[in-house]
């Protein structure tokens, strides 16, 4: 269940005489799998070689399955299964620094959809959460696996593409902006979306870049919706 590396970390550790802890996945004698929290010690002879080891362990699944319980909860969003806000935030401060360090593009884009009120109040919260499902599976079908997806709230979601410039970033807002058009959202009926998008300047903060993605789907949205709007300088 791991890979060359952690084994290779673990035998380094225990032949050059130090104590090895870790938490890692064992099996039972009947096969099953459990999340143990390990403690390998080398026993070492008078002239300080090492003779053997003692290993003794703790099954930790409780407590290990809890943790990774709370940590979907604070980074994923209960509804559609995307990214939240919080990880969202996190993930552009990495890429951010990535951007900066490397000089590669980095854009945003910005996605609300048009006259989700109306589609709350004529067919109800259980279809609106619907909808907000599908435009997630709808997003996430036509970006890349290295951009950053999450619902930044209400009818709101946010996507960030590494290694884009504002060409690229353009190319890919009308490519989800058709998917949506073109998909069929049931009791729904038809839904679009407006976009804003912006590139990333080397001193901008994610509040600027946000801004300006913000700037540009209000322009989207005051010309007539289901269209992009830019504004690149804040």
């Amino acid at each position: 269940m791991h890979d060359r590396e952690f084994y290779k970390e673990l035998w380094t550790t225990i032949l050059s005489g130090e104590v090895y802890r870790n938490t890692l996945i064992n099996r039972k004698k009947n096969g099953d799998l459990y999340y143990e929290k390990k403690t390998i010690t080398p026993l070492k002879d008078d002239h300080q070689q090492i003779v053997g080891f003692i290993s003794t362990g703790k099954d930790v699944t409780q407590e290990t399955m809890l943790h990774q319980e709370i940590e979907r909860i604070a980074t994923i969003d209960n509804l559609t299964g995307i990214y939240n806000r919080h990880k969202f935030e996190k993930l552009f401060t990495l890429e951010s620094e990535r951007s900066r360090r490397f000089g590669h593009p980095l854009s945003m884009i910005l996605i609300d959809i048009d006259h989700f009120k109306s589609v709350n109040d004529t067919y109800g919260h259980d279809i609106g959460d619907s909808v907000l499902k599908r435009l997630a599976d709808i997003v996430q079908a036509n970006i890349r696996k290295i951009d950053i997806f999450a619902r930044w709230g209400g009818e709101e979601f946010l996507v960030l593409s590494p290694n884009t410039d504002l060409d690229n970033i353009r190319i890919l807002a009308e490519k989800l902006r058709s998917a949506v058009e073109r998909a069929d959202f049931r009791e729904a009926g038809d839904i679009t979306i407006s976009l804003g998008i912006s590139t990333f300047e080397n001193t901008d903060t994610f509040s600027d870049l946000f801004k300006r993605a913000d700037q540009g789907l209000y322009h989207a949205k005051n010309n007539g919706r289901n269209r992009i709007g830019i504004n690149i300088s804040g």
